[in-house]
């Protein structure tokens, strides 16, 4: 029995709905769909063998699901994927050190608590900035900063709760802005199934303007909430990249050395299924930015008759004989 656990109240969009679907197709009445309130009260079904757990946005009752996950696991359950994939993607500050320990290129990157004071000297790279939440947010905020007087204004306004601190749930991290040539950022989506890449998309954001951020004519003083900020070159725009907040999705050709990258990382994280997104500099250099282990695969199935989630279906059909 197939047990595919969904975050509490869990939007049933196009996404869900095509993973359903062709899970319906290929386990019929073998299959099982928990909401994660449920999970948390009663557990996983007696029958259960396999758990499909799709925690992308998950914030509260995370830990404790990931430990009643761990038990279920340790118990014989299959996780699909693996609760160490879960925890090495969910925390983008521990992705990067996986990263790093197998020489894949990132942008540089550091990474502070929440309530820790920051300091502008341990910031040896040069600007511009992003700052973003180190958990998964679906894309949202994440703000870009021009030099390091704009960056440690953005990190304080942050930890005094004035902006996007919602977001915001334990550790801050900075990296440096990737520039390309385009006129909107671009990123590239490569898709890796049990060790093979399976297509290449590419996501085009948008540039975001807050309504609570604003720059006046006259005076070019900074305002936030009503809050004067000493600042003239603070940005005062949000980076939508990912596609449920607005980005669009269009075929890409991946590269051969970004195929390597992507099945590097792949195999290091021990991960199952993930879409792995990449930037480029203007010399078209790729650098990895995350690997999302519950991806949109709706989009891909529309571009390029994919069916990730019945391939991934089938495969625990014929690998574990449900």
């Amino acid at each position: 029995m197939l047990t595919i656990l969904l975050p509490h109240g869990c939007y049933r969009g196009p996404h869900t709905n095509h993973f359903l679907s062709e899970a319906q197709e290929v386990f019929g009445n073998n299959l099982n769909v928990l909401g994660l309130d449920e999970f948390l009260k009663h557990g996983l079904p007696e029958d259960c063998t396999i758990c499909m757990p799709r925690l992308g946005g998950v914030h509260n009752g995370f830990e404790e699901t990931i430990q009643l996950l761990k038990e279920y696991e340790h118990k014989g359950i299959i996780m699909y994927p693996n609760v160490s994939a879960l925890l090495n993607c969910r925390h983008k500050d521990i992705f990067y050190s996986k990263c790093q320990e197998i020489n894949v290129p990132i942008p540089d990157t550091y990474a502070i608590d929440f309530d820790e004071e920051f300091d502008l000297d341990l910031i040896t790279f040069e600007g511009p900035y992003i700052c973003k939440p180190s958990v998964g947010s679906g894309g949202l905020g994440i703000l870009k900063a021009d030099n390091k007087n704009d960056l440690l204004n953005i990190i304080n306004l942050i930890q005094q709760k004035e902006i996007e601190s919602e977001h915001y749930l334990d550790k801050i991290i900075i990296q440096k802005f990737i520039e390309n040539t385009q006129d909107f950022p671009i990123s590239t989506r490569i898709y890796v199934l049990n060790n093979k890449v399976t297509c290449s998309t590419k996501i085009v954001a948008k540039l975001e303007k807050d309504q609570n951020v604003f720059e006046t004519d006259l005076e070019k003083t900074i305002f936030v909430n009503g809050k004067e900020i000493h600042s003239h070159n603070i940005n005062n725009y949000n980076v939508v990249s990912n596609v449920i907040s607005g980005g669009s999705v269009i075929p890409n050709v991946a590269t051969e050395y970004e195929k390597e990258i992507a099945l590097k990382v792949t195999k290091h994280l021990n991960l199952e299924f993930t879409a792995m997104d990449f930037v480029h500099d203007v010399e078209g250099n790729p650098y990895v930015l995350e690997a999302n282990i519950s991806p949109q695969v709706y989009k891909t199935h529309l571009l390029y008759k994919i069916h990730h989630p019945k391939m991934i279906y089938n495969f625990l059909q014929e690998e574990y004989g449900i």
